[in-house]
């Protein structure tokens, strides 16, 4: 029975012998020589490494070995199984004359005379964006009688495809204005081909979601970049490396944008692709404390009504446990002016007075707004320096607008009070028969508006116990 495949020269030659001095051979019929047909089949690729969109060619070289022609009745011919191969690349129906796919499976036949060769290429392109097991491996196998590998080369090859995944985290589920987010962006190699300098992985970061309402704070690290509004790193990533790149920005204060940063890193060198979270979203929050009266200037006696409205302008929901709240010192108020005692708001809760404070504190949902009012009246007579100033107060970090030293007007009530002086003298102190008295009134603006010919200050004078005399 032949060998399969043929382990010798491909020729079975044998001589019979007499084993005896009598015996002879006849003439042409005591050695037999019978050829054997036999092949090989070699596979090489023109890679040993691929990225994502690379082209990867396979050459298959088919060499009659034996003493046998093949041909068109009985071919030499392969199989080769692409499905280690196409779980990662598309092929590009390009195999020579006298091949063919079929799903998964290249083939291959043809003639093939003694000491011919024939070679078979094909080539496929690696997926981008990356799929399958990120390793092109087939392998091809001879198909018809006699053929077998060639013992000098190989039958399958191997070629692993680059690839790395990024990552991204914050540090901050939610920020207040004047708060500071970092950001991680992990980079890992994922395949078994090292990045390079010259060939490197590379991600992008697009900030214009986050700018719109921050400062980046020109710290990140790995050697990345910003330029406008993307953030930009390339670097050499070994197999099995992972290396983090890290930066920050700075809240706006007061916020600008649209109280949400939003971003999302992007893999954009070759066999990048996203692990996990590759976009975070940080909502920012804040609210807006408006404080207004009617009222632009007071007499004494006059009630003055003040209105404090607290809205929610960002994108986190302020809660009982973390409530929005505001002090209001009533200091410069009360020295012209008397609390009424009718602090309410339109929640019916979270107002207190304590003199000279009074303050608010409560939950408030995003979008939400809750008014708080209540009025003083002035004293008469007058007293102190003839203004209600007062201003609102929010504490530090809880993304109020009217932090202490804010120049917000919003946070600012200033209502001048009108007040006049009379003072009256008389000379000479006697007077006798004939005398001239003279008297003098002397009226003064003690108050912080002027006196017009619309409004004047104005005294009345009862002179009948003098002109009786």
């Amino acid at each position: 029975t032949v060998g399969d495949p043929v382990p010798g020269d491909s020729s079975l030659g044998n001589v019979v012998v007499p084993g005896d001095p009598t015996g002879e051979c006849l003439p042409g019929a005591c050695e037999t020589t019978t050829p054997v047909a036999s092949y090989t089949v070699a596979k090489t690729a023109s890679a040993d490494e691929v990225m994502a969109g690379d082209t990867i060619t396979y050459t298959v070289v088919v060499t009659n070995t034996g003493q046998v022609d093949y041909t068109d009745a009985n071919p030499a011919s392969f199989d080769d199984d692409l499905s280690g191969v196409l779980d990662d690349a598309t092929y590009n129906g390009d195999v020579s004359a006298g091949g063919a796919v079929t799903e998964n499976t290249l083939t291959w036949s043809g003639p093939l005379a003694i000491g011919q060769s024939a070679t078979v290429t094909y080539s496929v392109t690696v997926n981008d964006p990356l799929s399958g097991d990120r390793e092109l491996v087939n392998a091809v196998v001879p198909t018809a009688p006699g053929g077998s590998c060639d013992p000098d080369g190989t039958c399958t090859t191997q070629t692993p495809v680059a690839s790395y995944t990024v990552s991204k985290s914050s540090d901050s589920a939610t920020v207040r204005p004047g708060g500071v987010v970092t950001y991680t962006v992990t980079v890992t190699n994922t395949g078994d081909v090292a990045y390079t300098a010259d060939e490197p992985a590379v991600f992008e970061d697009d900030l214009s979601g986050v700018l719109d309402d921050a400062k980046y704070n020109d710290d990140a690290t790995g050697g990345a970049t910003v330029s406008g509004n993307t953030l930009t790193w390339s670097g050499p990533l070994a197999v099995g490396e992972t290396i983090e790149v890290t930066y920050s920005v700075t809240v706006d204060d007061p916020v600008t944008g649209d109280f949400d940063l939003r971003n999302a890193v992007t893999p954009s060198g070759p066999g990048g692709s996203c692990e996990g979270v590759c976009e975070t979203t940080t909502p920012v929050g804040a609210f807006r404390v408006v404080k207004s009266t009617e009222t632009t200037e007071v007499v004494a006696g006059d009630t003055v009504e003040y209105s404090i409205q607290v809205t929610n302008t960002g994108q986190v929901a302020y809660t009982a446990d973390a409530p929005a709240s505001f002090t209001d010192d009533l200091s410069s108020v009360l020295d012209d002016a008397t609390y009424n005692g009718d602090a309410t708001s339109t929640t019916g809760a979270g107002v207190s007075y304590t003199a000279p404070e009074l303050s608010w504190s409560g939950a408030l949902g995003v979008g939400e707004t809750v008014t708080i009012t209540y009025s003083v009246t002035v004293n008469d007579p007058a007293t102190g320096d003839r203004r209600l100033d007062n201003t609102v107060v929010t504490p530090p970090d809880s993304g109020g607008n009217c932090v202490e030293g804010s120049t917000d007007p919003a946070c600012v009530a200033n209502v001048p009070a009108s007040s006049y002086s009379i003072a009256k003298s008389v000379s000479p102190g006697t007077a006798l028969p004939g005398d001239t008295v003279t008297y003098t009134v002397t009226v003064t603006n003690t108050g912080a508006l002027p006196y017009t010919d619309e409004n004047p200050a104005s005294f009345t004078d009862d002179l009948s116990r003098v002109l009786d005399d």
